[in-house]
């Protein structure tokens, strides 16, 4: 018994531990957002849009849009395995990224967000069947090949709320849009 009781205390240890980083990202301070995550249920599936802003003190960085999805309350985790899944559209070498607006497509790759600096965020609630859809447009993605401003993070994005049209409105992007840019018209299109 004693024994058992130990192993459940290690395994929610190891659960709180593994989730931390999602809540602090979802209580920083300056993010735009909307107010779902204060009256989400447990049952509830939703979908988010984020953006992490232009840094310039870091090289050649434009931003990031990424999106994510969930069950329960948005960016947490909890005891019962639900979890903010959140990801994202690069180019496969960072270097290429730069590249492909001069010189064409490279090798894409859906990577994991779930550590990118929240900047910005928008979440709507969803059902089963758009959390579905929603999952299989990210497989989708898995194969395509990054080409900036064309085939890159906010057309990933794009392409994923496209797949919401009764539930989110999805604003024409302009070519200089930032990814930060961008999903501000989101939110405000759709307040």
């Amino acid at each position: 018994m004693k024994r058992k009781s130990i192993l459940s205390i290690i395994v929610f240890a190891i659960l709180i531990c593994s989730c931390q980083n999602i809540t602090t990202n979802a209580s920083a301070k300056n993010v735009e957002s909307n107010t779902l995550s204060s009256n989400a249920a447990p049952q509830d599936y939703y979908f988010g849009v984020f953006a992490e802003k232009w840094d310039a003190s870091a090289s050649a960085f434009v931003g990031h849009a990424f999106i994510g999805i969930g069950k329960g309350t948005p960016l947490t985790c909890d005891i019962n395995g639900n979890e903010t899944e959140i990801w994202g559209f690069y180019p496969q070498k960072k270097i290429d990224g730069a590249k492909s607006y001069w010189f064409g497509p490279v090798d894409g790759k859906i990577a994991s967000d779930i550590f990118t600096k929240i900047d910005r965020q928008f979440f709507i609630r969803i059902d089963f069947g758009d959390y579905l859809k929603i999952q299989l447009k990210v497989e989708e993605w898995k194969k395509k090949q990054y080409q900036l401003t064309r085939n890159d993070c906010v057309s990933f994005l794009i392409d994923v709320c496209n797949t919401l049209p009764k539930r989110i409105v999805v604003p024409k992007r302009e070519t200089t849009d930032l990814p930060d840019d961008y999903v501000k018209k989101i939110i405000n299109q759709n307040k």
